[in-house]
């Protein structure tokens, strides 16, 4: 097994990270930041879709699964913008990449 091959085996063997979401009423799951998942976050010019970029690409679901597929990611925008408090975004985006708050976005 090459270095490159161990490289990728230890990052899909970590256990997923966990955030209880209060306002939800649900565990939301994640995985560390990847430079690659980072610079998809980047390429995004407005910093507050930067922290939903965020989510979209880091929120998993128990399984591991995308919780905002990238079909479903307008869908999932509008009930995050709508429905969902700052200090929820920002609990989580902190939990993931504590740099990358609402807060951060603003005044960054």
């Amino acid at each position: 097994m090459s270095f490159a091959d161990k490289v990728v085996t230890g990052f899909k063997a970590q256990s997923l990270k966990s955030i209880m979401v209060p306002e939800w009423g649900e565990k939301v799951y994640f995985r560390p930041l990847t430079l690659a998942e980072a610079q998809a976050v980047e390429r995004e010019r407005d910093e507050i879709e930067k922290v939903f970029e965020l989510l979209f690409v880091k929120l998993l679901d128990e399984g591991g699964d995308r919780l905002f597929p990238a079909d479903k990611k307008a869908e999932a925008r509008a009930a995050l913008v709508d429905s969902t408090s700052t200090e929820t975004i920002n609990m989580i985006a902190d939990e993931i990449a504590p740099k990358a708050s609402v807060d951060a976005a603003k005044n960054g």
